[in-house]
């Protein structure tokens, strides 16, 4: 009994995941979630012109990033024979995905900087980057379509950075 047990708990702890458009379905989600997110933001903070349009430009861009993912996937599914299996657990993305969700109603009660650092965060979240290493590891072939994401991910951070400290410097 505590052999099955244990392969129960074992089995809700891990979500391996090997065929890869089930990997890129969820990175997908993210994506769409923080244009969501951002799109939130931008709402929230509407009266503030500077904070609306970082928001709205962030927004905007991840919409592209969405479109990247979803291209991915239509270049996996017809090349399906030749995309090797890729060993991921799901746990971190959903993870995310959740954690995202959980936040657009909250963003009502939270400070500017808060959100800013909460973006910065999801940004630098290491599910994305481990989902896209992990494929890239299997799949050679997609990384030059993975390191485009990757790069706009950085121009994320590097924009949220800079909006942050020129708010936590002029803030008195």
């Amino acid at each position: 009994m505590s052999d099955q047990s244990e392969t129960d708990r074992h089995a809700d702890e891990i979500q391996i995941v090997t065929e890869l458009h089930h990997i890129l379905r969820p990175l997908e989600e993210l994506e769409e979630k923080m244009r969501h997110f951002y799109e939130h933001c931008r709402e929230q903070f509407r009266e503030d012109a500077e904070a609306s349009a970082v928001f709205a430009r962030l927004a905007f861009e991840e919409r592209s990033h969405v479109a990247q993912v979803q291209y991915l996937r239509r270049v996996v599914d017809r090349n399906k024979e030749s995309m090797a299996p890729v060993e991921l657990d799901l746990k971190e993305l959903e993870f995310e995905l959740v954690r995202l969700q959980s936040a657009i109603p909250a963003l009502h009660q939270m400070s500017l900087m808060d959100v800013l650092e909460f973006a910065l965060a999801c940004e630098r979240g290491a599910a994305e980057l481990h989902s896209r290493a992990a494929i890239v590891e299997a799949n050679p072939s997609l990384a030059e379509l993975l390191r485009s994401l990757g790069q706009a991910d950085r121009v994320h951070i590097a924009r949220l950075e800079k909006f942050l400290e020129v708010r936590r410097t002029s803030t008195p």
